[in-house]
């Protein structure tokens, strides 16, 4: 089941400018939202268990998230009609979400997004060392 609905995008677009969009066929929408989804989980999977997020329905879902992957869905529509002639509030809707996620995506940035985080379990990570190994061999040049 796609995490987000037809219905989700009311207060976004009207649903009769989605129709007039995709010809009535619920299939494009569904492909756009398909691609839109796991785009912004390609962001999100490293750092958050987007599985529980995305398996998530109705007024459990998390409110930033849906209107991400709406942002990036109807840039999607879009951009299957005629992608020169977008409207620039879709562009700057969806690069503005994107560069969100970019943030969310990088642990240094202290960005507050009520995700699930993934848990490594003992895999947390790599021992690093640092200096270098004794050279034991003598070379004269």
């Amino acid at each position: 089941m796609a995490f987000l609905l037809k219905s989700d995008f009311e207060h976004l677009i009207p649903l009769d400018e989605i129709d007039e969009i995709t010809g009535s066929d619920d299939a494009l929408i569904n492909d756009a939202l398909a691609a839109a989804e796991e785009e912004v989980k390609s962001y999100l999977r490293q750092r958050y268990n987007v599985v529980n997020e995305f398996a998530k329905t109705g007024t459990d879902r998390n409110d930033l998230l849906m209107r991400l992957v709406a942002d990036v869905t109807l840039y999607e529509l879009h951009s299957r009609i005629n992608p020169r002639n977008i409207p620039a509030f879709r562009i700057e809707k969806r690069d503005d979400a994107i560069k969100y996620l970019g943030k969310v995506a990088n642990p240094r940035h202290g960005l507050d997004m009520e995700l699930e985080l993934v848990d490594h379990g003992e895999n947390k990570g790599l021992d690093i060392t640092f200096g270098n190994s004794a050279n034991t061999s003598k070379h004269n040049y």
